[in-house]
């Protein structure tokens, strides 16, 4: 079953353009952002321990870009 359902999304990222596959990949990110999933939390304590002066609303929104560009890449 997970096979066929990697298969699909893969099938499917291939016809897409590549605008609308950022697009997805972005928002697959943000949900995982904001939804704090365990990726999301992994991300928040290694930007916090690579950057400990840096402010934390500052690190929230490293955070969030951090995921957005995980989810584009992911796919």
């Amino acid at each position: 079953m997970l096979v066929a359902v990697v298969n699909f999304i893969i099938r499917l990222t291939a016809v897409l353009p590549l605008g609308a596959v950022r697009f997805i990949g972005g928002l697959l990110g943000a949900l995982g952002w904001l939804f704090n999933s365990s990726i999301t939390k992994v991300t928040r304590k290694n930007i916090a321990l690579c950057f400990p002066n840096m402010p934390v609303k500052e690190q929230a929104i490293l955070v969030r870009q951090s995921m957005i560009e995980s989810g584009i890449t992911s796919l």
